[in-house]
């Protein structure tokens, strides 16, 4: 299969290398849409835009699914875009509901702005909110990390985390598939043993659902082709850092 990720940036990148090793037999395209990022700032009108050229785009090259790797995008967005094409699309949400069914009093999630004031979001709290959830849009880290601005870390998880700490909070709800590379950071910063509620193992068990007729049992990836809408910089530091063979990198105009 052709098989199309998109995300806003570098965060949609953990989901596709966990497809890499569960379906590996598939030929990938990801999408980093880094020139309009972070989506978190934008309004819904503005996202759902860049969502469905981006879908477009994904259907001109032929794709026969598409992962939505963006908490953002799939909760302004992924209605209208199913709307609009009979590709199967997969999306991905804030890990809620297995936090709540925890033991834990209180939970965290950790989301863009647009997530948290997004229907679909609260919708989803609704449905699961039995206990107490503290929310944090943690201001400026989707730009910290595609921008690799390591010295900013320490003020920006004082700012995003200090009353979740104080509070004493353990189980956190990783919203934004940016935050998924971020668990040692945010551990580190707590000081004291956290539980992380992230999308990856979800999207995976969906693909298989989705796609189960299509997916084939391989150890070989066929390929992978990177694109940007800006600097593929981030992109090429992370196919060397994961030795990914059969890759190729280019920015296209979008």
């Amino acid at each position: 299969m052709r098989i199309g990720f998109f995300d806003s940036g570098i965060g949609g990148l953990a989901l596709l290398e966990a497809a890499l090793k569960a379906f590996p037999n598939n030929h990938y395209l990801y999408l980093a849409d880094n020139a309009f990022a972070p989506y978190g700032d934008k309004t819904e009108e503005e996202i759902k835009q860049r969502c469905l050229a981006i879908q477009n785009y994904f259907e001109c090259q032929d794709v026969e699914a598409i992962v939505v790797a963006c908490n953002t995008a799939t909760a302004i967005a992924i209605d209208e875009m199913r709307t609009k094409t009979a590709l199967p699309i997969i999306g991905v949400e804030p890990a809620i509901k297995p936090a709540a069914l925890s033991e834990q009093t209180d939970v965290a999630v950790l989301a863009t702005k647009a997530t948290l004031l997004s229907e679909r979001y609260k919708k989803l709290k609704a449905k699961y909110d039995g206990k107490g959830v503290y929310e944090s849009p943690c201001a400026g880290w989707v730009s910290a990390l595609e921008e690799n601005q390591r010295e900013n870390w320490p003020n920006l998880l004082k700012s995003a985390l200090a009353e979740i700490k104080e509070n004493k909070v353990s189980h956190i709800v990783l919203g934004c598939t940016h935050y998924i590379g971020l668990k040692d950071r945010i551990q580190d910063y707590f000081g004291y043993a956290l539980t992380f509620y992230e999308p990856t193992s979800g999207v995976m068990q969906r693909m298989k659902q989705i796609l189960s007729e299509s997916l084939e049992d391989s150890t070989q990836v066929l390929d992978v082709h990177l694109m940007a809408t800006s600097s593929v910089d981030r992109l090429e530091e992370w196919a060397v850092r994961k030795s990914l063979k059969k890759h190729s990198v280019s920015v296209i105009d979008l």
